[in-house]
């Protein structure tokens, strides 16, 4: 029996080829990072682009390359990966967290302000927002405090490369300092791990790549003089990931365009039931890449039903996702954080992920969905 997961990745003999080709020349830090990396800002249209080894590493170091100081306040959603928040941590600063916008999953921008405008102005602050699920936040909006609250802004947009906002895509930094993807297995497009940060800021792009690789500064014109200038990290990226990068990028729009058609077939046959969908505020300006399909229900859910509704669809080799806990629910997160947040402990208890990514037929979407729309119906979901 095949079985479909939430998220998978696309792999094809070009990815393969592109690989094999790479292992010939240099492993690190060579001319395919290189190609990448501007292929990439190409793309987004963006100044920079900076490839590291997993987009909780781009954080780290962008985050660090601000030079933010100790026990600074950073803003970001409760409905997130804890990455996003482990790398506020990981630079020593103090994580407030922010409810999100039951419609959209997304921060919730009054609640947001609030707790920005309550801080000193004249501390340099940080807000990131997380695309979730592939939907851009209201980034003009939160550009807009952000000058008014002197803070810096890291878009989280790992969930998010193929999205646009007000006709553009996600990774211009328009309205940021920078933004981060990542090239995780089942992200829009993967280089097997990998995390990139774009940005229009020369002085922020340099300082990244110079964390990147232990804080050292290479003599150009020898190759032994080598001096360590900085605290750095190893967060190098190989050659051969950058390759498989570079050939997953001359598809992403084909796999976008297939997950908002199969978006767009959930769609038609889940809205008989009355199960709601991830909404945009402005659907003509906001362009999701879909890297969930999610489907909530109006009415709380028991973790008893949950468990037995999802061990009902197992059983027809259909794993449905539950991303993610709140990050307040986690075990360490409990010690640190004392509020309640009760729109995303409604979406983990009523929201669940539909398998979406572009290996899907036609055949597959309808057997998936009528196993689901069975479920729903034999535990009394809707």
């Amino acid at each position: 029996m095949k079985k479909f997961y939430y998220g998978s990745h696309s792999i094809d003999t070009k990815d393969k080829l592109a690989i094999l080709k790479s292992l010939d020349n240099s492993l690190s830090q060579g001319s395919v990072l290189k190609e990448f990396e501007e292929k990439v800002a190409k793309f987004f249209r963006v100044k920079y682009c900076i490839a590291s080894s997993s987009a909780t590493a781009a954080l780290h170091l962008t985050i660090r390359a601000l030079g933010l100081k100790k026990k600074s306040q950073s803003f970001t959603s409760d409905m997130t990966f804890v990455a996003t928040t482990n790398a506020c941590l990981y630079n020593d600063l103090k994580v407030n967290l922010v409810d999100i916008d039951i419609k959209n999953f997304n921060l919730d921008l009054s609640k947001l302000e609030r707790k920005v405008s309550i801080q000193n102005s004249k501390t340099k602050k940080l807000i990131i927002p997380v695309h979730f699920g592939g939907l851009p936040c209201d980034m003009k909006k939160i550009h807009k405090f952000a000058k008014k609250y002197n803070c810096y802004v890291v878009e989280d947009a790992s969930q998010a490369m193929g999205a646009k906002y007000l006709n553009s895509y996600i990774g211009n930094s328009q309205y940021s300092d920078a933004t981060i993807f990542s090239l995780h297995p089942v992200k829009s497009i993967t280089s097997g791990e990998g995390g990139l940060t774009l940005t229009n800021n020369k002085k922020l792009a340099d300082k990244i790549r110079l964390l990147r690789s232990h804080g050292i500064i290479k003599d150009k014109k020898t190759h032994w003089k080598n001096d360590m200038v900085s605290l750095g990290y190893n967060y190098k990226i190989t050659e051969f990931q950058c390759a498989l990068g570079l050939s997953q990028l001359k598809k992403l729009n084909i796999f976008i365009k297939k997950r908002q058609k199969i978006a767009n077939l959930y769609i038609k046959k889940f809205k008989k039931l009355g199960v709601l969908f991830q909404e945009s505020t402005n659907p003509k300006n906001y362009y999701s890449a879909y890297h969930y399909f999610i489907i909530y229900f109006k009415k709380p859910i028991s973790a008893h039903v949950q468990k037995n509704f999802l061990f009902y669809l197992t059983r027809k080799g259909i794993y449905l996702g539950k991303q993610y806990m709140p990050i307040h629910k986690h075990s360490f997160y409990k010690r640190l954080i004392k509020e309640n947040f009760p729109n995303s402990e409604k979406y983990f208890s009523q929201a669940f992920q539909l398998p979406i990514n572009p290996n899907l037929s036609l055949k597959e979407i309808d057997n998936i969905s009528n196993n689901v729309i069975n479920a729903i119906k034999k535990f009394k979901l809707s």
